[in-house]
């Protein structure tokens, strides 16, 4: 599948390894396994299962991206590794087990920064492992990007619980 676009955020084609929950393969060995297979759908989705799994996918816009959005909260451990030019880069391990604080941006979905050179090879390779449900939306962005969405989102949420609280407030004040 092509990159889908929307608007700066972008879903990448993606591919993916399972493993038995007991494996313990590194990055290394995970990328040089033989098994990988293409994802035929834009939001990863493996159900309950308890198997381990492995994402890979390019950076397919490298001058604009530099900022990975996970947005499903409940993923027990992802490991994140930024391959360039076939090496790891940086990593982070986060996931709803471990502290808030630890996780690389404190917000309520999954981010993961990073910043690229021109004139290399990206490619970002993500390991999962929970015990719910296996979603892992993602989408690649831009920090500006991002970040203006997510003003936008906040000002609409403002908006709604103004128009909430107001409500309550007429309605106690009416029936009191």
């Amino acid at each position: 599948l092509p990159a889908m676009a929307a608007s700066d955020g972008y879903i990448p084609a993606i591919e993916y390894l399972r493993l038995a929950p007991d494996d313990q393969r590194s990055p290394q060995q995970a990328l040089e396994s033989g098994d990988w297979q293409i994802l035929n759908e834009q939001t990863p989705n493996f159900g309950y299962t308890r198997d381990q799994v492995w994402l890979r996918f390019p950076i397919t816009r490298p001058q604009t991206t530099n900022l990975l959005e996970i947005t499903y909260p409940h993923l027990d451990r992802i490991d994140f590794y930024l391959l360039r030019d076939g090496e790891i880069q940086l990593s982070y391990q986060t996931g709803d087990r471990m502290l808030f604080s630890e996780r690389p941006v404190e917000h309520p979905h999954f981010l993961f920064p990073f910043q690229l050179e021109a004139g290399h090879d990206y490619r970002i390779l993500l390991r999962i492992d929970t015990d719910g449900a296996m979603q892992v939306p993602l989408r690649l962005w831009n920090n500006r990007s991002f970040f203006e969405k997510t003003s936008v989102e906040s000002q609409v949420h403002a908006l709604y619980y103004g128009i909430l609280i107001t409500a309550i407030c007429f309605n106690l004040f009416v029936f009191l």
